[in-house]
């Protein structure tokens, strides 16, 4: 901020405590924002490191991991719920409940149940399986709607439902 530098030192003092108070806020907020933009499926984590290497290209690994390790505590404490249990409260809520799961297809059963267990045996949660991925394209699903994408995910993906929640 060249007002940091101002020759006025009125202008100067104001600009510090500005600053001061922006990036007092912003560590709170940032991490939601890259919480938002690692469940939009055209950026994941990707767009969180590029934008972090532009803000500080020293630090950005560290910041880079801590959202990670803050994103794989979101999801391993939302595991621990009883399955289907959502959150936001019974009216409202968007999560699928067991009768859901009864309009389900039968054909759809199995792929429930391997979303629920896929990669047991490699110890990957559904949130590493959902990094892994390839990002969707971004000139192909411009006006993408991310929360519809959850919907249509939760079945891949059971966690999603935490992932609606948080939107």
């Amino acid at each position: 901020m060249e007002e940091m530098n101002s020759e006025s030192q009125f202008i100067c003092q104001m600009a510090i405590r500005m600053k001061a108070k922006f990036d007092k806020y912003w560590e709170c907020y940032s991490m939601v924002l890259a919480f938002t933009i690692v469940l939009d499926p055209r950026y994941k984590l990707l767009y969180v490191k590029f934008c972090f290497q532009k803000l500080n290209a020293i630090t950005y690994k560290d910041d880079v991991a801590c959202v990670r390790s803050k994103l794989n505590l979101l999801f391993e404490e939302y595991v621990r719920l009883p399955p289907m249990v959502s959150t936001t409260g019974s009216s409202g809520g968007v999560g699928a409940s067991d009768a859901d799961i009864g309009d389900i297809p039968e054909s759809q059963e199995f792929d429930i149940f391997e979303s629920q267990h896929y990669g047991e045996g490699t110890k990957k949660s559904q949130l590493d399986i959902y990094l892994e991925e390839s990002s969707l394209s971004r000139i192909k699903h411009p006006n993408l709607d991310v929360l519809h994408f959850w919907k249509e995910n939760l079945v891949r993906f059971r966690s999603s439902q935490l992932w609606l929640e948080i939107f």
